[in-house]
């Protein structure tokens, strides 16, 4: 017990500096931190400013994209003139967090939930970001409309829950093709969609998918025939990427990371 207490102090110290030289209110977020208690505030140093609601663990998402830097695993880090595609947009803190990553930056971010869409625009305003395109529309296999599933966590919202049409809010559908329109090459598509990874990816055109240099996908397995993560991998190798090792491709869900094979 001692052992493992010990042998966590390293990240913990290092994941605490992190948070010391990213925020402005950093000592509100280490005290409640220590307190294991949730924060619904973040000041940052370079501008950015982030609030949530009580339904969106706001912690969770810090630490996942800001601290832990999941979506930029080595590879895959965002570069100067970079267009990034973000699907599962949320309440905004990867796309700010991607926005901010270098100059010249575009963002291109979809998220359905009304509330969600809410918070974004409201940290985006606060932040003063000019570099991310926000559309509060659903990515999913075609162009319509669909019954978005409303979870308790507002991070889980999804559009393949089972459930009857009343369980949810209908909105607004678009391909990955119609998002990718007026893009010329995309160097990061981040998906976190809850289920809807597969549809979105599987309905994309050839010449969708040769605009993209790389992919970082929190994917869901839903079921042992297409829906699942070794299902995704096995069709993004069919399309000319490779997958470099992520997240585990079993259990309820995981990270799949991939990149375009050239020449």
């Amino acid at each position: 017990m001692i052992t493992a207490r010990l042998s966590r102090i390293p990240k913990r110290v290092r994941d605490d500096l992190k948070i010391i030289r990213l925020l402005k209110n950093w000592r509100e977020v280490l005290s409640a931190k220590a307190s294991n208690v949730g924060y619904d505030h973040l000041v940052f140093r370079n501008g950015v400013e982030l609030r949530a609601p009580s339904e969106v663990t706001l912690d969770f998402l810090f630490h996942e994209i800001w601290i832990d830097e999941t979506y930029a695993p080595p590879g895959y880090e965002i570069d100067r003139g970079d267009t990034v595609v973000d699907i599962g947009a949320n309440i905004g803190v990867f796309a700010l967090w991607a926005a901010t990553r270098a100059e010249g930056i575009r963002v291109k971010s979809y998220e359905p939930f009304p509330k969600n869409a809410e918070y974004f625009l409201t940290n985006l305003s606060a932040s003063k970001s000019t570099s991310i395109e926000f559309y509060q529309v659903a990515v999913a296999d075609s162009e319509g409309t669909r019954t978005l599933h409303v979870d308790d966590a507002w991070i889980l919202h999804s559009l393949n829950a089972k459930g009857s049409e009343e369980e949810g809010l209908t909105v607004d559908t678009i391909t990955l093709d119609t998002v990718f329109a007026d893009v010329e090459a995309c160097n990061l598509l981040k998906l976190d969609c809850e289920g809807s990874e597969y549809e979105i990816m599987y309905s994309a055109s050839d010449e969708t998918l040769s605009k993209i240099e790389k992919i970082v996908c929190e994917f869901n397995n839903v079921d042992e025939g297409r829906q699942n993560g070794a299902s995704l991998r096995d069709f993004l190798l069919s399309r000319g990427f490779v997958i470099d090792p992520s997240g585990p491709l079993d259990g309820e869900s995981g990270f799949l990371c991939a990149r375009r094979v050239h020449g």
